[in-house]
């Protein structure tokens, strides 16, 4: 029987806290009786991440023997992915376990949910230069592809398991501008995009080096202008 919901989790040198998102995940999902599958992406960390990954029959491991963007991480997991709804979920759980599962219910009625981290009603934790960059990147975003959007680089996203079956083999971006793209392939295919208000933080260790990531994408989201026309 395909569960609920699969939690698709892209990983690199994630060793120090995989295990622990896995462990609340199960967890929480177990306490409010979804049917659930966690598929740990790996895009071929030098660590201990796969050995530190809980082993639970509803949970799938996926590695690659060769370094991986996240996107292609994210598109690899999708593919394996049996549930009717699919999650995209960073390593070091970002939202609280309330905001997932609101996340979950909240595509039943939408084709993709974000957690929002620049919704008005959001609260979080950040280092002040990366929110202010994160912020300066998403109003370009916002008026450069004309969307009313606060969040498309969000790590917490729940889809329609049919809505990301017709877009995701269109996607190109493998990088940094997956989610974008990802985002306005959903529209374009007449999805209904919902954000959530979250509370959420960021946490140390992030694997993005934000000014390398804000450059690609300053560029590429020039070249996804045409998916607005």
């Amino acid at each position: 029987m395909e569960p609920e919901v699969s939690v698709v989790i892209p990983t690199f040198n994630e060793e120090n806290r995989i295990a622990k998102t896995v462990d609340i995940l199960r967890k929480t999902f177990s306490r409010h009786g979804i049917s659930f599958e966690i598929i740990i992406s790996d895009g071929g960390s030098t660590d201990k991440t796969i050995m530190r990954v809980p082993k639970a029959k509803e949970v799938i491991v996926l590695r690659s023997s060769r370094f991986l963007p996240k996107g292609e991480s994210l598109i690899i997991g999708s593919l394996k992915a049996r549930g009717r709804k699919i999650m995209f979920l960073d390593a070091d759980l970002p939202i609280s376990t309330n905001d997932i599962i609101e996340l979950i219910s909240a595509t039943g009625e939408n084709d993709l949910v974000i957690a929002s981290r620049y919704h008005p009603k959001s609260r979080g934790k950040c280092p002040k230069i990366r929110f202010i960059l994160g912020r300066m990147f998403n109003i370009y975003v916002r008026k450069m592809l004309k969307l009313r959007l606060y969040d498309t680089q969000s790590g917490a996203k729940c889809l329609s398991s049919e809505i990301l079956g017709k877009t995701l083999k269109d996607v190109e971006n493998k990088g940094y501008a997956f989610d974008i793209e990802l985002v306005l392939r959903v529209i374009k295919n007449g999805g209904r995009v919902k954000e959530l208000s979250v509370q959420w933080e960021h946490k140390s260790g992030s694997r993005i080096k934000i000014v390398k990531a804000m450059l690609e994408l300053f560029f590429k989201v020039i070249f996804l202008m045409k998916l607005r026309t």
